[in-house]
């Protein structure tokens, strides 16, 4: 699973996400970190694996 946050802008180093709810007297937190090193070059992965649907 993945998340995407459209106008957010990641800092150098570590950036952290963390949601907190109380339900019925207790508390619940999750928390994501990344750490951000700068922008990496990107290419897309064209290579295609046959084997891992069947039927259709």
């Amino acid at each position: 699973m993945y998340y995407i946050f459209p106008d957010v802008t990641l800092k150098q180093g570590i950036n952290t996400i963390e949601a907190t709810i109380t339900h019925q007297g207790e508390t619940y937190t999750d928390k994501i970190e990344w750490n951000f090193t700068g922008e990496k070059e990107r290419q897309v992965d064209s290579t295609e694996n046959k084997d891992a649907h069947w039927g259709f």
